[in-house]
Order: C-alpha cells, then sequence, then structure tokens
C-alpha cells in the first residue's frame, strides 16, 4: 500500500478506485544526505475529467508539502506498508510535482474510458517513521512498564529518585528518533511551575552515573555567607571535586549544570566553570561568560532553581588512564553581605550532536497546573503545551529542539522544574515517553 496524505485528504497510489487510480509501481530508494528524491509511475484508468482532477489532487498535495515549512498547512507524507497485514510507515514529503507520460498511447484523454501514466516525482525525508509506541520505563521503586513512571524533583537515593530508565530494547528503529515527553502533576495539589529542565543521558553511563552534586560534598559545605564588603567573582563560593570515575563516564560530553538552592540572598550574580587543580591551586578551563541573575526585574524575590550553563566535563574530553584533577566551581557576585545554601547540582547530559538534542528547557506561561495536569513536549507531529482536563492548550514556550531517543541504547531521563521564584524539593511527578521508531528503509 502506498498513499500521500495530509491526514485530511488522502490519495492511495498503490489502488483507489474513486480517484481512477489503478496502481503503481514502488520500492523505498535508498541513498545518503538527509533527503532523497524518488519517482513513482502511477497508471489511472477513467474519463477525462476524473484523470485530470485526480493528477491536479496529487499536485495539490505535493505543492501543500512544500508549504508546510511556512506553516501554512499541514504536514504531507508518503505512507508504505510492505505487506498486508505489516505496519504503516510515513516519511515526509519535502516537495513534488507529476508529469504526463510523453508517449502519446499513454496519456491520450479523448475516450470514454482512457488508461494513462502519470510519474509522480518527489523528495522526502531520507528515513521512514513507524507507528507511534509508548517507551517502558522503570525507577529503582517501580519495574518497567507503560502508562507513567513516578519521580520526584529532587534525587533521594533512599526514595525520591529523579530518574525514569529506558532498556536499550525500549528505542526501536534503527536511527534516532524525536520523543513525545509528557510530564503529568502527581503532588497531590495545584503547582504553578515555570521553568523546566529536561534531559535524556545516552551516553555518559546513565545506569551508573552519579549526576548529583549534593551542597553538602562542596568544599567548605552548601552554607556559604560574607560580609557587608560583599563578594566578586575572585572568590570561589562553591568547589566541586570530580571524581576519576564521573570524568570517565562524561569523557569530555557535555551537561547543562542545574542548581538547586534551599535559600539565597536575591540580586546575586552566579557564574559556573570547568577548572583543574594541581596542589590546591585551581585554574580555569572553561568558565561561562555570562552572569546568571537569580531574581526577577524586581530584584525582590531569588530564583532557587538555575541553569548555569554547558560545559564538557571536563574540557578536550578524558583518558580514562589519567588522574582526575578536574573541577566545577561556582562564584558569586554581590555588592553587599549575603548568604547562600546550595541544595544540589544536576549534571544534565546535554550532548547529541546538531541534529539529535538529548537537552530540552521549556516555561509554563502563568498558569497553576491541577494535580492530573500535564505538560507535553511533542517532537513526533510538533508542538508544546499544556494538558488541561484532556485539553491541549498552547501555554508552553520552547527553548530548545525537543529530546530525542537512541535505538539500542540504555538511557534515563531527568525533569526539574520550579515554581518562579520558589523551587519545592520532592514535589511528585509522573513520566511517560513515546515515540515513532525511525528506519532507513522499510522491507
Amino acid at each position: 500500500m502506498l498513499r500521500i496524505t495530509n491526514g485530511t485528504t488522502t490519495i492511495t497510489l498503490s489502488g483507489d478506485a474513486p480517484n481512477a487510480i489503478l496502481g503503481c509501481t514502488y520500492w523505498p530508494a535508498t541513498g545518503g544526505g538527509k533527503e532523497i528524491t524518488e519517482t513513482i509511475p502511477v497508471i489511472l484508468e477513467g474519463s477525462e475529467a476524473t484523470v485530470k482532477a485526480t493528477v491536479q489532487a496529487i499536485t495539490n498535495l505535493l505543492r501543500e508539502a512544500e508549504q508546510a515549512d511556512e506553516a501554512t498547512n499541514y504536514i504531507v507524507y508518503l505512507e508504505f506498508q510492505a505487506t498486508a497485514g505489516s505496519s504503516v510507515y510515513r516519511s515526509e514529503i519535502k516537495t513534488g510535482w507529476a508529469n504526463w507520460d510523453k508517449e502519446p498511447v499513454r496519456h491520450k484523454l479523448d475516450s470514454a474510458s482512457n488508461a494513462v501514466e502519470v510519474a509522480v516525482i518527489l523528495t522526502r525525508a531520507n528515513y521512514w517513521e513507524g507507528p507511534e509506541t509508548e517507551v517502558a520505563l522503570s525507577t529503582q521503586a517501580q519495574s518497567a512498564s507503560v502508562g507513567g513512571r513516578t519521580i520526584y524533583n529532587n534525587d533521594n537515593a533512599t526514595s525520591q529518585n529523579n530518574y525514569a530508565q529506558a532498556a536499550a530494547n525500549q528505542i526501536l528503529g534503527d536511527l534516532p528518533t524525536p520523543l513525545k515527553v509528557r510530564v503529568t502533576n502527581a503532588a497531590g495539589t495545584g503547582v504553578a511551575w515555570r521553568r523546566f529542565h529536561l534531559c535524556n543521558n545516552v551516553f555518559s553511563d546513565p545506569a551508573a552515573a552519579d549526576v548529583w552534586l549534593l551542597g553538602s560534598e562542596a568544599v567548605g559545605g552548601a552554607s556559604q555567607s560574607w560580609g557587608a564588603g560583599g563578594i566578586t567573582h575572585t572568590s570561589q563560593l562553591y568547589i566541586f571535586n570530580l571524581t576519576t570515575t564521573l570524568l570517565g563516564q562524561f569523557r569530555g560530553r557535555t551537561a547543562r549544570v542545574l542548581a538547586a538552592f534551599t535559600s539565597a540572598t536575591a540580586g546575586i550574580y552566579f557564574k559556573a566553570g570547568m577548572y583543574t587543580s594541581f596542589g590546591g591551586v585551581y585554574t580555569p578551563l572553561r568558565v561561562r561568560r555570562s552572569e546568571v541573575y537569580n531574581s526577577d526585574s524586581s530584584g525582590i524575590s531569588a530564583f532557587r532553581l538555575l541553569d548555569l550553563g554547558q560545559f564538557p566535563i571536563p574540557p578536550g574530553g578524558y583518558n580514562a588512564g589519567a588522574a582526575g584533577g578536574a573541577a566545577l566551581i561556582i562564584t558569586a557576585r554581590y555588592p553587599g553581605a549575603g548568604s547562600t545554601n546550595l541544595d544540589f547540582i544536576n549534571l544534565m547530559a546535554s550532548d547529541g550532536g546538531d541534529d539529535f538534542n538529548n537537552f530540552a528547557h521549556c516555561e509554563q506561561l502563568g498558569y497553576t497546573t491541577g494535580n492530573g495536569d500535564s505538560i507535553e513536549l511533542d517532537g513526533i507531529d510538533g508542538g508544546a503545551f499544556s494538558l488541561f482536563s484532556g485539553s491541549r492548550q498552547p501555554f508552553i514556550k520552547l527553548h530548545t529542539d525537543y529530546l530525542y531517543g537512541w535505538p539500542g541504547k540504555v538511557q534515563r531521563f531527568h525533569v526539574l522544574y520550579d515554581e518562579g521564584a520558589a523551587f519545592t524539593a520532592g514535589r511528585q511527578m509522573t513520566l511517560r515517553v513515546f515515540h515513532r521508531p525511525r528506519v532507513r528503509t522499510v522491507g
């Protein structure tokens, strides 16, 4: 079965009696690059009016495919089913047209019943997507299953884990594929959640890497304060000496540094960076250029969940046989007396490359989310939504690409969010993940 569809209008090229199509000759081509062009011979039989109307309908769908990037129409897909009863796969059409055959006998239209051949020439994505499938997830407390797993807005290794893990056989296909990720409020009350940070750790030993640096583990502890003379970035507020094990797990891959504070003076400017240490002296390797302000424009309320930037851990990669000597350091600038108390840092994996994203950041734009309501980042069909009583509302602003899943690999998902200036550790969520398996060809 072969058909072209935009979800509303469908023309079946492999046989569509109402549209005078007898059938076509087709098998998916393969090749390099992100797109591929194919020629599909289609045979039509019927009156002149019916044949012309069908060719025009095919042309209209192909023209609509060209306009999809301008958000004027739905995406147009080529859908293919290799055998009866097998799964239907789809490939996005980018452009196309229909050519009448040049042989007069194959475009004769002056009889009551005409047999006509048309070449449908189209350019499509160089992959196919299978049916939408939910990914079975597990946590420390829950075995693998679909339907949602419970995670928490912090990480307490004994009772409140912040991850849901997919086994290596859960993302199907042979290509990375965008995911639909749904986070549901399970706190038992309405939550005014605002900024979300999500990641999928695929390559940095997801099943074993300890990506949590507790404030109590910092040199000098979680609680820091300074006098009326203020503080500048020349002072090292928090120092985390990274273990050789962690460096070996990341091997120079990047992570976002998410810092959660139990309390902090409003109006502090923070910076984070990767340093090397030798003999107790810390030398910067990679430091964020811009500062991160921990308050709103009024400077009254202090935000307590901060994204301090993305860093390779460590910069330049890592030789598994080398020693450690790398540290994550946070500095601060504030003109007067102040204090901070750091709950934890979460290193959210953000590698994956230019085309395959492993980190996502979005904002819920100003509404309280009731218990049982959700946000959804739909990388499958596009869009970011709040789900209120099952209704999709466009109240989510997505600042990055969607998360991707990787076939044949164990992967672990993390989610953290704040409530504006507030951050409540231990809020309960339910996480669900869906994907369409991507393959280079269908056989």
